[in-house]
């Protein structure tokens, strides 16, 4: 018999053996080269967290992609693998001691004339972006996740689609109250979210919980 973190661990291997990546090779470099040379390399979003990501945006086709948390651009280049051509995704981050990795990133991943970095406050460049987005995802500060919400909805296509990751923040969320203050502030988030006007939702404990938003459309 295995323990309930064995038993996790194993379904979420086995979920990544049997699905889709795109750039695998590339990405399971970026992996390693990560884990190897960053501090909370656990923020990547990971083989089966990344095949969603690949899947979804294929199943959409957006014209336009807003990324709100590039890290080591591991998602960046899932994100973009649905992009219709002549699409275009633009990635929001503030730190600039990640700006090497993220330019090589990309320029393996060829992406270099499709990919658009951003560098500082994303709720600043948030609120002087041009809209609208078919995609975007969500995966910065924690507590200013209500605040990138917020305006990524203004910036929202009608038919786009926002995902918001680490939703469960490491299972924390599920204590009562919840451990931690990001655990907290995720909490509160989530409730906010969930009495939202004119929003249809559902969130998934895929890796550390994704929830996946859209305007209501009737």
């Amino acid at each position: 018999m295995f323990s309930d973190n064995e038993m996790i661990n194993r379904r979420e291997e086995y979920c990544e053996k049997h699905s889709f990546l795109p750039n695998e090779s590339l990405l399971e470099a970026l992996q390693k080269d990560t884990q190897e040379h960053f501090s909370r390399p656990q923020m990547l979003s990971g083989p089966l967290q990344g095949s969603f990501l690949a899947f979804i945006s294929g199943l959409i086709r957006p014209r336009r992609i807003l990324e709100v948390g590039t890290y080591t651009a591991y998602s960046t280049i899932c994100l973009a693998h649905g992009l219709e051509k002549g699409g275009e995704l633009i990635t929001l981050e503030k730190d600039g001691q990640l700006q090497e990795r993220i330019e090589k990133s990309i320029l393996e991943a060829g992406l270099q004339d499709r990919v658009q970095v951003l560098w500082g406050d994303a709720l600043e460049h948030m609120d002087g972006i041009e809209p609208t987005f078919d995609l975007v995802f969500i995966d910065a500060a924690k507590r200013a996740y209500r605040d990138y919400t917020e305006r990524a909805l203004d910036l929202l296509s009608d038919r786009g689609l926002i995902i918001i990751d680490n939703v469960l923040f490491h299972n924390e969320v599920l204590e009562t109250p919840p451990v931690g203050k990001i655990a907290g502030s995720i909490h509160d988030f989530n409730q906010w979210l969930s009495q939202l006007k004119g929003v249809e939702r559902v969130m998934l404990p895929v890796r550390d919980g994704l929830t996946l938003l859209r305007k209501t459309t009737r």
